[in-house]
C-alpha cells in the first residue's frame, strides 16, 4: 500500500475553484481577496497516474460535475 493522489490531473487555481463553486451552487458573492500567507497554495494539481496504474482508478467526473453533484446532494 501507499499514498495515492485522487484527482482529475488538471491544475486548478484558487480563483478558478471559487468560480466553479459559484457556478455549481448558483450563489454569487464577491470574494475577499488578501495577500497570500506564507506557504498558502495558489493552485493545485494531483497526479493520479499511480492510482490509475496500481488500482485501475480513473476520475469519472470533471471538477464542475463533481461540485454540482455534491451541491445537489447537500441541498437535497
Amino acid at each position: 500500500l501507499g499514498v495515492y493522489n485522487i484527482g482529475g490531473g488538471i491544475e486548478t487555481s484558487v480563483v478558478e475553484l471559487y468560480a466553479a463553486i459559484e457556478r455549481a451552487t448558483g450563489i454569487r458573492r464577491e470574494p475577499t481577496l488578501a495577500p497570500a500567507r506564507l506557504g498558502e497554495l495558489q493552485r493545485s494539481v494531483l497526479d493520479p497516474s499511480r492510482a490509475a496504474r496500481e488500482l485501475g482508478w480513473r476520475a469519472e467526473r470533471s471538477l464542475a460535475d463533481g461540485l454540482a453533484e455534491t451541491w445537489s446532494w447537500i441541498t437535497a
